[in-house]
């Protein structure tokens, strides 16, 4: 079973909290037996936006579990940004994010979660438009912003990678499992390596 799916099936939907209700008292053929294994099936039970990136809320529902909300379009001084969340069966999830003012100049940061504490901040640096320039290139030429969020492959271990891009009203997001090439793996290995230590490797 994966790292996430777990977490995010006793975290999101129920805050691993059980569901209590008064046990009828009418019908006295439904043991206390009976009613404790009805409230653990009904505390459990998964939606379409918990197991199945084809749903259009798994977007939304992946990233509430690490306290994230979907890129919207970019305001202010923040022209662009990028998002990579890379949660790995076997080890902890890594957050990057790269932000870009209407210069050029922005932020790297790298975080990775703590089950306990939530994010924590792993490596950080400034950038600058010869930065913004080479991820331009990269997302024109495997044109990130027209792939498909979904390529129908899915499976129990391994690793989920989000992508998400926003640049002025453009919003997108890419989610594949495990890429082993591609624009994907090759645009989210870019990001790793600007921040890559211990806690990044293995990349999978």
């Amino acid at each position: 079973m994966k790292y996430f799916s777990l977490a995010l099936a006793c975290a999101s939907l129920t805050g691993c909290q059980a569901i209590h209700q008064k046990p009828p008292t009418e019908d006295v053929s439904l043991s206390p037996f009976a009613v404790a294994a009805a409230n653990e099936e009904k505390a459990f039970t998964l939606s379409p936006a918990d197991v199945d990136p084809s749903n259009p809320g798994y977007l939304k529902k992946y990233l509430a579990h690490f306290g994230l909300v979907p890129l919207q379009q970019t305001q202010g001084e923040v022209v662009e940004r990028y998002r990579f969340l890379w949660c790995r069966a076997f080890h902890p999830a890594v957050l990057i994010e790269v932000s870009y003012d209407v210069s050029g100049a922005g932020d790297y940061i790298a975080r990775v979660w703590d089950d306990a504490k939530g994010w924590n901040v792993e490596a950080t640096h400034k950038v600058d438009l010869s930065h913004q320039k080479f991820y331009h290139r990269m997302i024109q030429t495997y044109d990130l912003l027209h792939l498909p969020w979904y390529d129908k492959r899915m499976g129990l271990d391994g690793s989920d990678w989000l992508i998400e891009i926003s640049s002025g009203n453009t919003c997108h997001a890419i989610y594949r499992w495990t890429p082993e090439a591609g624009p994907v793996r090759t645009f989210g290995e870019s990001l790793i390596e600007e921040g890559i230590s211990s806690v990044l490797v293995p990349i999978y």
